[in-house]
């Protein structure tokens, strides 16, 4: 299977049955030589240590004085609608711009999960930092000027807190969970981390480092090319425009040249709670999470004007592009198309269910005849992400393969489009992939962490789950 076709597993299995005993002699002979052998032998050890025997258990002795736990507190049973998020959120706005979004809910364990978005600079003022600004987003949990970094990894440990950064020139986010009672100091650590951040330069080496060795393993995975490939393409902008896409040639030139005096810039710049966003969702006090952010952020305000950086839709001239990697075991497929449409346009839930039959669900036309019927691919599908500004989605695929199997796996996915196009769907394929859709829309709500999310981008984007609500 692993060579690419489930169906090799029965060739193999076959071919021993037929097997016949002068070929397997004439192995033997060939392969099972001394040169080609491994030779191990057993020493008895003449006085051996051993541990002691464990000694038998009287069940019933000791459970006599056994005391189960008392009953856990009982959950509430949240609906996760649009209509009950909406009515369940808090809303507030803290100076110098920094919106919060709060829904308290019972859940198990007290556990909350938070997230935090600080959006950064502007076009003009962006160009030429794009790198700096990625390796700052991985500086950020290195420690603090008040905190060593094992003093920051301690204190984190101790609020039972799980904390993940990232981001680019454009946003820092940060997400984390912890519990009721730890969230408040969370969020002031956080508030710590963001505005006071070490910026030493052991640090910069060791995610220099790391980022240089990722770099290394990407240039020779298929999938990195492809991805790579695709995103240059047609890719208008110049070198320092933060929407640009560098070679991994270019990458790996600017992280060597990459400076820290260039991050503590960029900190220093364009990091603040200008135009920022903090949402919390699960078992939390309320009054104490405001407080606490109130603490963290009060002041901070971008050095830089915060304008959002375009994204228009570009039009890219149809092309087959093929980087070869004789030395791999796998083959990678991508395509990208560009959309006109945006969010909430007249065709965006059309579109929604067209590829979510095509090749956006496990039950998808292409996952069923590529992966299941044909057993050509290991994996398959074509995410259709929507803007929500500009009218400039993109449409996409991927594929996995033996590399034998490239022919087959262009043709079939060429012939699934191609009637999709010629001959639409059935009723019933669009009545499975609304039920599909909402199904999954509702789970996804369901998931504290993905619903900080939403939180965070409604605050952005100035919307409510209303819009959520319509749109379902």
């Amino acid at each position: 299977m692993a060579l690419g076709d489930w169906r090799l597993y029965f060739l193999l299995r076959d071919r021993v049955k037929a097997a016949p005993t002068a070929q397997v002699n004439r192995v033997a002979l060939a392969h099972l030589l001394p040169a080609n052998r491994t030779f191990a032998q057993y020493v008895p050890t003449p006085k051996p240590e051993r541990a002691p025997a464990p000694a038998a258990v009287d069940l019933v002795a000791q459970l006599k004085d056994y005391k189960p736990v008392e009953k856990l507190a009982s959950v509430e049973s949240f609906e996760a609608t649009p209509a009950n998020i909406e009515a369940r959120t808090r809303r507030a706005a803290l100076e110098p711009g920094l919106k919060l979004a709060l829904l308290p809910k019972s859940t198990r364990g007290d556990a909350a999960v938070a997230e935090l978005v600080l959006r950064t600079g502007n076009l003009d003022a962006l160009k030429g930092r794009s790198d700096a600004a990625m390796m700052l987003s991985r500086l950020l949990d290195k420690g603090t000027q008040k905190r060593s970094r094992q003093e920051l990894q301690d204190r984190l440990t101790a609020l039972k807190a799980e904390l993940s950064v990232g981001g680019g020139a454009t946003s820092i986010k940060v997400a984390v969970k912890t519990t009721r009672e730890h969230l408040p100091a969370v969020v002031e650590l956080m508030g710590e981390m963001r505005r006071t951040p070490a910026l030493d330069a052991a640090s910069l080496e060791e995610v220099r480092a790391q980022a240089l060795s990722g770099l290394q393993a990407q240039r020779d995975e298929p999938g990195a090319i492809v991805s790579n490939t695709l995103m240059r393409h047609g890719n208008p902008y110049a070198a320092d425009d933060p929407r640009y896409t560098p070679s991994f040639a270019e990458v790996e030139q600017r992280l060597k040249a990459l400076t820290l005096q260039q991050v503590r810039d960029f900190h220093a710049r364009f990091l603040g709670a200008s135009q920022a966003q903090f949402s919390a969702v699960g078992s939390f006090d309320e009054p104490a999470v405001r407080a606490a952010a109130q603490k963290a952020f009060a002041g901070w305000a971008s050095a830089t004007a915060v304008q959002r950086v375009p994204s228009p839709l570009v039009a890219l001239p149809p092309a087959r592009l093929v980087t070869r990697t004789p030395d791999k075991q796998n083959a990678v497929l991508g395509m990208r198309l560009p959309v006109a449409v945006k969010e909430f346009d007249a065709d965006h839930a059309p579109l929604l269910l067209a590829n979510f039959i095509v090749g956006g669900s496990p039950s998808s036309r292409l996952w069923v005849r590529v992966r299941e019927k044909e057993g050509l691919s290991y994996g398959l599908g074509t995410p259709l992400r929507f803007t929500a500004h500009e009218a400039s989605s993109m449409f996409a695929g991927q594929a996995a393969f033996a590399p034998s199997n490239r022919a087959r796996v262009e043709a079939a996915i060429r012939e699934e489009l191609e009637r999709s196009l010629k001959d639409g769907f059935t009723e019933a394929e669009v009545t499975q992939a609304k039920q599909g859709l909402l199904n999954f829309r509702r789970l996804s709500r369901a998931q504290d962490d993905s619903l900080a999310g939403n939180l965070v981008n409604n605050e952005w984007l100035g919307r409510n789950f209303q819009r959520a609500q319509a749109f379902d």
